[in-house]
């Protein structure tokens, strides 16, 4: 019998990926999972999110692309997004991008952290963390593609019969070392032919809208805007809604229906100081922004500006997270549309209780006195201590307290335009805060009559 062997080379990727999920370690740990809108997230109970390594990209099991967002450079998979190229997994399970393990965790709230390769300036909780591959890292996963070989040995007999054995092997030539069992085994012969890139059943769709510069309209009884927290490329910080970032964010906008709560508010009006209050306006605030229910015209801040007299030439850019503390005072940009002149605005502040709260958090002690201040023009992201907007008019000095809805002050709505107010701590007050419009709503506010 005589024998020959027919080699082949296929260059290009796998023609399936390798499936992962994440684990955290360092600062802090944990599974990583994802929101409905792809953000990858430690903590809040969240089930281990699935993942797919192709020849240097990411995606997730709902076949959206896994990205940096500009600026702050958030881990997550964005619908109708392409993976962002760079990320290697080695052979150890560490997962890389360009070339770096280091990854960054900060809190979305005190039981989540984002994930980012930098960490948020002016965030001061972020902790240094690694992320591990589990299901993929011990044979090899890297941004260089992947070659394979086929081998055929064929056996003629040196009588009349002929036998025919073709065995199919994968080598794969990476950044690191293979192990002699490959990631994906054939079961036909591989051709020089690619083979289209295997997807994922994708979730129900999100009918996206274009990035919008401003809301003609506030919600109303009926409906108002869930911001589904999808980042895009490219922020308008004037249109949406509590940025985050230090640079342009996009989000996307979808409304459901909602109805106004049957029962009385479980808070009332704690205002301490102002001399513009009144009974109407009072009871404009408790119908038209609830302690259980976001509903009626209101707006949140369209840009959240800390600054600092401890670093008084230091712009941190936009924030989710208020901050009001002995160094660090507080910016809040809104933009009130065209529709509400003629009516009254009310500038109000909501402490619910912690208990009160499903998405959001906050830490809060001493006397709770806040000092509130209209700004002579509007903050911006390269807004600091030193360089901030003077002071227009000094609205009083409140005591908040937990379970409180505060009105600051009542005015003409300057329909139109965009004004800037500023929240000092008075004392030994300090109270950090996400801002949210869900259950319960929490932060500083305009309402409209």
């Amino acid at each position: 019998m005589k024998s020959f062997v027919t080699l082949s080379l296929a260059a290009g990727a796998y023609a399936s990926c390798c499936t992962f999920t994440l684990t955290a370690s360092g600062g802090q740990s944990g599974t990583i999972g994802q929101l409905d809108d792809g953000q990858n997230r430690i903590g809040g109970g969240l089930p281990a999110a699935n993942f797919c390594f192709d020849s240097g990209t990411i995606t997730d099991s709902a076949g959206r692309g896994c990205l940096l967002t500009d600026e702050v450079e958030q881990f997550q998979c964005d619908l109708n997004k392409s993976p962002q190229s760079g990320f290697s997994i080695e052979s150890n399970g560490t997962l890389e991008y360009s070339g770096s393990s280091v990854f960054y965790a900060c809190p979305a709230s005190d039981t989540e952290w984002n994930l980012y390769t930098t960490p948020v300036a002016g965030q001061l909780k972020c902790v240094e963390i690694g992320l591990t591959a589990s299901g993929c890292g011990s044979t090899t996963c890297s941004s260089a593609p992947a070659s394979t070989v086929t081998e055929t040995v064929t056996s003629v007999s040196t009588v009349t019969e002929a036998s025919t054995i073709t065995e199919a092997t994968t080598v794969t030539v990476t950044e690191c070392k293979a192990t002699s069992t490959p990631i994906y085994t054939p079961t036909t012969p591989i051709v020089t032919e690619s083979t289209p890139p295997e997807t994922y059943p994708t979730s129900t769709p999100v009918k996206s809208t274009p990035p919008v510069t401003y809301p003609s309209s506030t919600p109303t009884e009926s409906s108002f805007p869930l911001l589904a927290r999808i980042r895009r490329s490219e922020l308008n910080f004037s249109a949406l809604y509590l940025p985050m970032s230090l640079g342009p964010t996009t989000w996307i906008t979808m409304t459901y229906p909602h109805t106004s709560p049957t029962s009385t508010p479980y808070w009332s009006n704690t205002t301490t100081a102002s001399t513009t209050t009144s009974t109407g306006a009072s009871t404009c605030v408790s119908t038209a922004l609830t302690g259980t229910y976001t509903a009626g015209n209101y707006q949140y801040p369209h840009l959240i500006v800390p600054v600092s007299s401890s670093s008084p030439d230091t712009a941190f850019g936009t924030q989710f997270f208020g901050t009001i503390s002995s160094n660090v005072s507080t910016i809040f940009n809104f933009d009130i549309p065209t529709s509400y002149s003629g009516h009254t605005c009310n500038l109000i502040f909501l402490l619910p209780l912690q208990s009160e709260l499903e998405t959001s958090s906050y830490e809060f002690s001493g006397t709770g006195g806040v000092d509130f201040e209209e700004l002579s023009g509007v903050a911006t992201t390269s807004t600091t201590y030193d360089n901030a907007p003077s002071v227009e008019a000094d609205l009083g000095t409140f005591t908040l307290t937990e379970g409180s809805s505060t009105l600051i002050s009542s005015f003409a709505c300057p329909a139109g335009e965009a004004v800037s107010y500023e929240a000092k701590a008075v004392g030994d007050t300090y109270l950090y805060f996400f801002q949210d419009y869900n259950p319960s709503p929490l932060g500083l506010y305009i309402t409209v009559c």
